[in-house]
């Protein structure tokens, strides 16, 4: 029998999906955080984009995009840049460099999900302002 991986591992965690949505990142993404604001029953999972329907505006505090490792990586830079990511074995991370042409500053990201080592280094491209623009809103 298959392992499935659980899906959380296949997207960015909710505290980087809300970062992104600050940073004005505009993401279409096949999966949703889904967060209930019930202050005694808070609860949050993702679901499916197309299984639920729901006004943008009205619920921008509820519904952040989930991006998963393939979304995330259209997202990150090409252009002189290299982005690499690989398993770390030792703690089971996964690590995800970014470096900018020959230049040997090589800027290191862990996640315990691909995912999530992917959010982290576009999160820091964009803040560091390598990376702006035609992702976000003008």
């Amino acid at each position: 029998m298959k392992n499935k991986m659980k899906t959380e591992y296949k997207v960015c965690t909710l505290e980087q999906s809300k970062k992104l949505v600050k940073l004005g990142v505009i993401l279409e993404t096949e999966w949703l955080w889904d967060v209930k604001s019930n202050p005694l029953r808070p609860e949050i999972k993702l679901t499916r984009k197309s299984t639920i329907h729901y006004d943008k505006e009205l619920y921008k505090n509820f519904i952040f995009p989930a991006p998963d490792v393939a979304e995330l990586g259209l997202l990150l830079p090409g252009d002189g840049w290299t982005v690499c990511s690989r398993k770390y074995t030792r703690d089971n991370s996964f690590l995800v460099e970014v470096c900018y042409m020959d230049d040997l500053d090589i800027k290191t990201f862990r996640g315990s999900s691909e995912a999530q080592a992917k959010a982290d280094a576009l999160i820091w491209l964009i803040e560091k302002g390598y990376l702006k623009s035609h992702y976000q809103n003008s």
